[in-house]
């Protein structure tokens, strides 16, 4: 699996991602512009097949809508610190590897160590 964590998602956030995964990049690293639309990083997602690691709602909307970029993990963590973001992926990292390999199509949202949800769309390609 491969992961693109938005700006607002911590390095620490991102190396844990990555020794994790085998892959996870931050959108710093990816772009030069500090202030890349997230349009940019949508398509980056969607033609690398990766998925996106956000706090922000606009990658929530664009997913609702669009149904891209095709997977997401939102995270309405609020102000959660790293050990405890991290920690959540930890005791949940089986149950969203699961569900990211099973539906090329979902949103993950985290709202707190205990509290998340996925949603997934089984609607043929527009």
């Amino acid at each position: 699996m491969k992961f693109i964590c938005d700006v607002n998602v911590s390095y620490g956030i991102t190396k844990w991602l990555q020794n994790r995964s085998g892959d996870a990049q931050h959108v710093n690293k990816l772009f030069t512009d500090p202030e890349t639309p997230d349009n940019a990083i949508i398509e980056l997602a969607v033609a690398s097949e990766a998925i996106v690691v956000t706090h922000d709602s606009d990658f929530q909307i664009s997913y609702n809508v669009y149904k891209k970029p095709r997977q997401i993990i939102f995270l309405k963590t609020k102000n959660i610190i790293d050990s405890q973001l991290k920690y959540l992926f930890e005791k949940n990292w089986t149950s969203f590897e699961d569900i990211l390999k099973k539906h090329p199509v979902c949103l993950i949202e985290v709202h707190s160590i205990e509290e998340w949800y996925y949603f997934t769309h089984t609607t043929p390609e527009l």
